[in-house]
């Protein structure tokens, strides 16, 4: 869990040290549904810019472009 703490969150020693397994969890699902959210609005806005183009047929919706959610929504 160390590399994905160190290189995907960007998290230092101490801070890794700091946190339980669950807290650790909840740190990467938390950073995974921020990028998801970051693609969604990125391919929004390649819909903008390409569906003019586009017969009224074939034109684009961004959930086709970025696929399903990567993680179920969270048990509350």
């Amino acid at each position: 869990m160390w590399r994905i703490a160190a290189g995907y969150l960007a998290m230092s020693l101490r801070e890794f040290d700091a946190l339980t397994p669950v807290e650790l969890q909840w740190r990467l699902e938390q950073t995974l549904e921020r990028e998801h959210r970051e693609f969604t609005r990125l391919a929004q806005l390649a819909c903008w810019v390409i569906n003019p183009w586009l017969k009224p047929g074939q034109q684009l919706r961004a959930d086709q472009l970025v696929g399903g959610r990567p993680l179920p929504p969270p048990d509350e």
